[in-house]
């Protein structure tokens, strides 16, 4: 019944994990400018938009489309890697999209890919990079969009949380990213961002915007991260 965001680089929701069919091939005849019938949203990933477009850069104007299928090249990158470890269903040892019982009796050793912390939380995926891009001047939009998934007017739709895999070098100031983060929590999301996560600032003291807004959670980075991205590179694209 809890519906997370995932403002990031796009899930690929063809993927296993997502109850997507896993088929490699299928992924890539997929056009990520259009909707192929049938294909999202899907039970898992309930809704999304890319907001920039595959070929987007900073400073280029955005050419928006409504599917957040992450890009070719980050197939396996950031915003899946974000959003198995919220919501993946898990990958079962012989390939298949786990569909178990959640109880913590279960053999985690039966998995290629475990399944995420919320297994049975649905997804919001809304894409804000272009393929293979790491830094962005859109998470903003990203940020605004949440608040109304079906752009109505209505907020109601809104997700019960948000996460903000992202951050900016440590330094002592105030982002508008941040205060957009707060206007989040003060319209009843719960906002979850990355502290810490820049890799040019790693190292004691190194809180960093957005994370330092006062009433979303700050989360600390770990090799966690890391070892699920290594993980689904082993599943590969949709596997």
């Amino acid at each position: 019944g809890v519906r997370v965001a995932v403002v990031d680089s796009g899930v690929d929701y063809l993927h296993a994990d997502f109850g997507g069919p896993g088929d490699v091939a299928g992924f890539r005849k997929n056009d990520p400018t259009i909707l192929e019938p049938g294909t999202f949203p899907t039970a898992k990933v309930v809704a999304g938009f890319d907001l920039v477009g595959d070929d987007y850069v900073s400073g280029d104007t955005p050419v928006p489309d409504p599917d957040p299928l992450e890009c070719a090249s980050d197939a396996v990158d950031h915003g899946s890697a974000m959003a198995s470890a919220v919501a993946g269903y898990g990958v079962t040892s012989t390939g298949a999209t786990y569909r178990g019982a959640y109880a913590m009796s279960f053999n985690a050793n039966a998995f290629s890919l475990a399944p995420g912390v919320a297994p049975e939380a649905e997804l919001i995926a809304v894409k804000t990079f272009g393929c293979g891009q790491r830094v962005s001047d859109r998470i903003l939009d990203g940020v605004e969009w949440v608040l109304d998934p079906n752009q109505d007017g209505n907020f109601e739709d809104r997700p019960d949380v948000v996460s903000l895999s992202i951050g900016s070098y440590p330094g002592a100031f105030v982002s508008v990213l941040e205060e957009a983060a707060q206007a989040l929590v003060t319209a009843g999301i719960v906002v979850v961002a990355g502290n810490g996560n820049s890799r040019g600032g790693r190292g004691y003291f190194a809180a960093a915007s957005p994370a330092l807004a006062p009433n979303l959670i700050s989360v600390g980075s770990t090799l966690n991260e890391e070892v699920r991205y290594e993980m689904l590179q082993v599943t590969g694209p949709s596997g």
